[in-house]
């Protein structure tokens, strides 16, 4: 990407450029063609690679990467120098400043983000007795979760039981692949949500060594156990997310794609979260429910209507960022444009959730041929 060429062209040029030199270096480095290069868009034919590595010479400099200081001169800094820009890094730096580009007028912005907590406000009192758990679930975890029991997995699957909704759904089962993680390495799972835990390094480093070092211990799980092999990971950014809320609900919300992009939809006119952004959405799904969350500490209506309503087995959720996290689901499942009527849930509808074969292991098989089944059990009638 340009992110990666535009620091590799400036050292090579010595660290310092008139922007037509570096655009000429990009060119040569990626042996870009006349048609690439002279491409124009627009009714003011606009030169399309010029306009892009200008963009991407801007993130780099509210990256810290490219000093603006000099008129029509881009000069690396230290941290350019040194850096070895990769896609990771690069859509870091978009999402992080993206909001500089995105078009938010301040007026319609402010009045999305109102008639977001307008539509909560009638929502709130009808969902509440079915949305409570969210609470309910943070204290009891608060409650129960000590990272240094004897006992990881059983402690791990009673500090979790009450947020099944969220660490649970048809064809993925993370806290359950935990509890069996911690069942067999119950030292390398600990260690695990013990880093994940350490607010000391960054957010994205926490993750994505999550992530990998829940790949290593599958790897080491099905080696032992061939005919119980788990077939995929289900630590993603949804469950890791769910898991840092719960120790820390002050501070993190909990991700979830359908409901951030619908809510990102709605608020901006040029959405970047996407399919397949992963650390990245999560990034910018924070920060967004961040702008709403500062939206509902000013909005005195609300925080009475969550006080009036949480009893002494809900955490008390002073910084409104479980309030936050049920908005955005709430807007997410049940707003309409245009429409003021509320979505009331069918309660007389049950539903079973359905896994196939030990966990789901007869899922891609029973989906290619169109079957279901069930297994009988004792007292099924």
């Amino acid at each position: 990407s340009l992110h990666d060429a535009l620091p590799i062209s400036l050292k090579e040029l010595g660290g310092s450029a008139t922007p037509e030199a570096v655009r000429n270096q990009i060119t040569k480095d990626m042996n870009l063609s006349d048609e690439v290069i002279n491409e124009t868009y627009g009714k003011s034919k606009t030169n399309k690679f010029s306009n892009q590595v200008a963009f991407a010479r801007n993130y780099l400099v509210y990256g810290g990467y490219i000093d603006k200081s000099t008129r029509g001169i881009w000069t690396l800094t230290e941290a350019g120098e040194k850096v070895s820009m990769t896609d990771d890094l690069a859509s870091i730096i978009f999402i992080e400043n993206a909001s500089k580009y995105v078009s938010k007028n301040p007026e319609d912005f402010s009045e999305k983000i109102t008639k977001i907590i307008a539509f909560y406000k009638k929502s709130f009192p009808i969902h509440w007795k079915d949305e409570k758990y969210k609470w309910q679930a943070v204290k009891w975890f608060q409650d129960n979760f000590n990272l240094n029991e004897q006992n990881f997995s059983e402690m791990f699957k009673k500090a979790v039981k009450k947020a099944d909704n969220l660490l649970g759904s048809v064809g993925s089962y993370p806290a359950g692949q935990i509890q069996d993680f911690a069942k067999e390495f119950p030292n390398e799972t600990r260690d695990m949500f013990r880093q994940l835990f350490d607010e000391s390094d960054d957010l994205k480093n926490r993750v994505e060594s999550f992530k990998s070092n829940s790949t290593k211990l599958i790897e080491l799980h099905n080696n032992k156990h061939p005919n119980k092999a788990w077939k995929s990971s289900y630590q993603n950014e949804n469950s890791i997310s769910t898991y840092l809320w719960l120790k820390y609900p002050d501070k993190y919300y909990v991700y979830k794609f359908s409901e951030i992009v619908k809510v990102e939809r709605f608020l901006y006119e040029n959405p970047i979260i996407k399919k397949g952004g992963n650390i990245n959405n999560l990034i910018r799904g924070n920060k967004i429910y961040d702008e709403i969350c500062s939206y509902l500490t000013q909005d005195s209506e609300i925080q009475n209507m969550l006080s009036d309503s949480l009893t002494d087995d809900c955490y008390p959720d002073k910084e409104l960022r479980t309030l936050t996290i049920d908005l955005g689901f709430q807007f997410s499942r049940y707003y309409e444009e245009n429409n003021n009527d509320i979505t009331i849930p069918d309660s007389s509808i049950r539903y079973w959730i359905y896994s196939p074969g030990e966990k789901a292991s007869k899922w891609d098989e029973f989906h290619e041929k169109g079957i279901m089944a069930l297994d009988y059990w004792k007292g099924l009638g």
